[in-house]
């Protein structure tokens, strides 16, 4: 037994054995799966976070090599501390050239500010910042991650 397959057993307990997901014509695998696969794996060009497969099927048109698109519609819950610690350890790992970090943004929409949160009590709007200040502080950990691997990150 390895370091990865004490990972893959953590994650294991923590999102449960899964199956290859569908977004559109891609396959996403779950965290256990993911890790799994970085094994040996080449460079890779392009990875999405916060994201359903979007961009990684317009970059394998062109010729890069995506690796992951990791949301919580794929299966990945990266609010979870052992998901989002993985979901840093594949980065790393894979050697991510481009990261595109989509975190959701409802909690700064202006729309939120001019409609809901007048109609939301004091504690409702303080817990919506706190999880918007949650994801946003996860997307610049990972941008992070990159600048200081001298990598490429994009931020939305």
């Amino acid at each position: 037994m390895n370091a990865w397959d004490d990972v893959t057993d953590e994650v294991d307990e923590v999102v449960g054995p899964q199956d290859l997901r569908w977004a559109g014509d891609h396959k996403v695998p779950s965290p256990a799966e993911a890790l799994l696969l970085t094994a040996g794996q080449p460079l890779q060009d392009i990875a999405e976070l916060y994201s359903p497969p979007r961009v990684l099927p317009s970059a394998r048109m062109r010729g890069l090599v995506g690796c992951f698109s990791l949301d919580l519609l794929t299966g990945w819950d990266l609010m979870d501390s052992r998901v989002g610690a993985l979901a840093r350890q594949l980065l790393v790992t894979m050697e991510v050239q481009v990261l595109i970090l989509s975190p959701p943004c409802t909690a700064f929409s202006q729309l939120q500010a001019l409609w809901n949160y007048k109609r939301m009590s004091a504690a409702a709007v303080q817990a919506k910042w706190a999880e918007g200040m949650a994801h946003l502080s996860f997307a610049v950990d990972c941008a992070l991650t990159q600048h200081q691997a001298r990598r490429v990150f994009l931020l939305e």
